[in-house]
């Protein structure tokens, strides 16, 4: 099987870590929680998309964002907030399996039309296939830090997932 027939679907994050060194050994924080709320599909026609929050903050409005909402009530769910989605390809580089993907939509608009490339490995955890993905660049932190995010993906199975 092709690595990236194994990436192929919608996985749930079960960890978000941000570590202070590229060894990803000296974890900084969990920017999203103990528990983020989080989903990253792959597909076969080389696809992308991303959706990642703290599930704290992501609460309800009381009303719509776009009339009635305050900034406030706006930055407190999307700040907490990381999207984007774009055409993707799996590639080897050096030895590492890596998802390039270019950015078409983004929460954050300095990835707009920029190649966001990550790092694949897999595992296991609790018996269940996980997918990690590494940053290949460090990210700017408020205070100018630097950081390197590290999520954890486990997959979903289709058949568990509740349709409406």
């Amino acid at each position: 099987m092709d690595i990236a027939d194994q990436m192929y679907g919608t996985w749930q994050c079960i960890s978000s870590l941000t570590f202070s060194d590229e060894a990803c050994t000296q974890p900084l924080m969990e920017p999203f929680g103990p528990n983020p709320l989080g989903r990253i599909t792959l597909t076969p026609d080389g696809y992308m998309h991303a959706n990642i929050t703290h599930p704290d903050r992501a609460l309800p409005l009381d009303k719509s964002w776009r009339s009635r909402a305050t900034d406030e009530e706006v930055a407190r769910v999307t700040r907490a907030m990381s999207a984007y989605c774009g055409p993707c390809k799996v590639s080897r580089r050096d030895g590492d399996v890596i998802l390039s993907t270019k950015a078409e939509i983004s929460l954050e608009p300095t990835w707009i039309g920029t190649i966001q490339e990550r790092k694949v490995g897999f595992g296991e955890r609790d018996g269940e296939k996980t997918m990690i993905l590494k940053p290949m660049e460090p990210l700017q932190l408020p205070g100018g830090k630097l950081g390197y995010a590290v999520f954890t993906w486990v997959k979903m199975d289709p058949k568990k997932i509740v349709m409406l």
